[in-house]
């Protein structure tokens, strides 16, 4: 399990000399905008708010950003060929992506992750732990943009597999071929915890195994 110390980057803009007038009285809250601020603030009062921010700054403490967990030793890095879909030529295996997610995960951040994917030839799935008696997640999934040509799983199997106590998730791995796919044969090699998208997840993955900087690279030069 590795960390890295992040720095706050300060940014500074410099304006060439110009003359700017405004008018003082114009920067006075408006009597709707106090109301709002107030109704806001009443809003984010309420026990339900509280304990979600509870949960939030939990999960920021444990997940850190740049913490990446190798699930199993990896085996010593081969030259990488120039197929994006490799295969274990040991196993026989392709490599995947799994992410894991949940309902309480903003749609900004699965839209960001499924977007990305598209961009490399890799297996990859959306994965849930379940579903509700309610079946909001399902709901959600319709509402992320994107998701039309991914395939999301239903498969508690890989949460207990890599011990993942929270979400989202990022995990890299090696599996059977889609037709032959089952979760309990596969070699799941990293996870990385977080709120990050999926090319910082390769960049820190990347650093411990060649295959997946390759993927990174690949993806970086996609944008």
């Amino acid at each position: 399990m590795l960390y890295w110390i992040s720095v706050p980057i300060i940014v500074i803009f410099l304006l060439k000399s110009s003359v700017y007038a405004f008018d003082p009285e114009q920067l006075k809250p408006k009597p709707e905008d106090i109301e709002r601020a107030q109704q806001l603030e009443q809003r984010l009062e309420k026990p339900e708010y509280i304990e979600k921010a509870k949960q939030y700054e939990h999960l920021k403490e444990r997940a850190d950003t740049d913490k990446v967990q190798a699930i199993v030793q990896p085996q010593a890095d081969k030259p990488a060929d120039k197929q994006i879909v490799k295969t274990n030529s040991q196993t026989g295996k392709q490599r995947y992506i799994f992410y894991l997610f949940s309902k309480s995960i903003p749609n900004i951040t699965v839209e960001s992750v499924f977007i990305q994917s598209k961009k490399l030839s890799i297996n990859f799935y959306g994965v849930l732990r379940g579903v509700d008696k309610q079946r909001a997640v399902l709901e959600k999934i319709k509402g992320v943009k994107g998701f039309e040509d991914i395939t999301v799983k239903i498969n508690p199997l890989i949460f207990k597999a890599v011990g993942a106590e929270m979400v989202p998730a990022i995990v890299y791995a090696y599996c059977p071929h889609p037709a032959m796919f089952r979760s309990a044969d596969c070699d799941y090699k990293y996870v990385v915890y977080g709120d990050i998208s999926l090319i910082g997840a390769l960049e820190v993955i990347g650093r411990h195994d060649s295959e997946a900087q390759r993927l990174y690279e690949e993806l970086n030069n996609a944008f």
